[in-house]
């Protein structure tokens, strides 16, 4: 394990709130609109390097990188649970239920481990085949589905896994894909499927976004829905799939940076004809929105004519509806690292400071 660390700041908060000040120590917040909760907290301890991830476990959360190979627990409270960072396979995924959570690394190979580090296997096991490498892994009921790049413009590779190590063969598919344009946008899952969206461009430029719904084993189901087909969606340089429980958003960024959110149903019905404008989301590589059962959490870039560029927290309720803008990051934190997650209860925000 790499004993040179680069400090991190933690701040914890309950659904739906989170702000955050220079490094101190950890606070409650409570249920509402954004607001100050938790001074940062900063454990050279239990810091970790930087190209980190956040996990939902069972009253808390596991803050992870798979560059690294590292991971430490935080409770809900923002109490750290390791005095030290626990070594993990290295890993581009990582997806837990319950105590075990599952590593998937570049090459499409599983591992698992207990939340508290604990290897439950002792070699990597093949999950994808044929060189194929792992795009996502999603939770869907007590099992993943690790969704695949085969190489191919004409098929997803899809499998399940469950938590014993079991690759389950007989879910094995290959989701088609429209070879004239189609560009995949995310995948989200619950205990009954996963709702699968992406854009289609066709001969003059225009671009469509649609959804479908995929059964437990990857089948389709139905008809694909038509999500939008805004003109701003010609100029979309973004794109972003999150799950509010039962209702899913899909994000698209404009040409002026400015973002756009369309809901949509389990069953694929569309909430939102006209797209809801929600801000200046920040995009960051593979940075995915903190979400929990009615709403997101949004990390939203503010100009400042004055200083360094400021991040601000909006909720993005799955009823449409927008919080009031607040501040998150000092100044001096690198933007460029801002993970977040929730559980039921609790969000986290991590950033590096150098």
């Amino acid at each position: 394990m790499s004993t040179s660390h680069e400090s991190f700041a933690v701040a914890a908060a309950v659904l739906t709130c989170l702000l955050v000040s220079p490094p101190a120590s950890a606070q409650e917040l409570r249920i509402g609109d954004p607001v100050f909760a938790d001074e940062p907290f900063v454990r050279p301890a239990t810091a970790l390097n930087n190209s980190t991830s956040v996990a939902s476990i069972s009253g808390g959360f596991l803050v992870h990188s798979g560059i690294n190979s590292e991971a430490a627990r935080f409770a809900d409270d923002g109490t750290s649970l390791d005095a030290a960072p626990f070594e993990v396979p290295e890993h581009q995924h990582l997806s837990c239920i319950d105590t075990t959570c599952l590593l998937v690394d570049r090459r499409g190979r599983g591992q698992r481990i207990t939340v508290d580090g604990t290897l439950l296997d002792a070699t990597p096991f093949p999950i994808q085949i044929d060189g194929i490498s792992a795009w996502m892994v999603r939770r869907l009921g007590t099992r993943w589905v690790v969704v695949g790049h085969s190489g191919r413009t004409d098929e997803l590779p899809w499998v399940m896994v469950d938590t014993h190590g079991v690759v389950l063969e007989a879910t094995r598919r290959a989701i088609p894909v429209d070879t004239s344009g189609d560009r995949y946008v995310g995948l989200e899952c619950d205990a009954m499927g996963c709702l699968h969206s992406y854009t289609v461009t066709d001969d003059t430029g225009a671009v469509e976004l649609w959804v479908r719904r995929l059964s437990p084993t990857g089948a389709i189901l139905g008809a694909p829905s038509l999500i939008s087909a805004d003109s701003r969606l010609g100029r979309a340089r973004a794109f972003a799939h999150v799950a509010m429980g039962d209702v899913h958003a899909v994000f698209f960024e404009d040409s002026d940076n400015v973002e756009h959110a369309v809901r949509v149903r389990r069953d694929g019905t569309v909430l939102d004809i006209t797209p809801i404008e929600v801000g200046r989301v920040a995009h960051r590589g593979t940075f995915r929105a903190a979400c929990f059962e009615s709403g997101c959490l949004l990390p939203i870039e503010v100009f400042n004519p004055l200083g360094p560029q400021e991040i601000h927290t909006r909720v993005f309720s799955s009823t449409g509806t927008l919080s009031p803008a607040q501040p998150l990051l000092i100044p001096e934190a690198d933007h460029e690292q801002l993970r977040m997650g929730c559980n039921p209860s609790v969000c986290m925000a991590v950033w590096h400071e150098g």
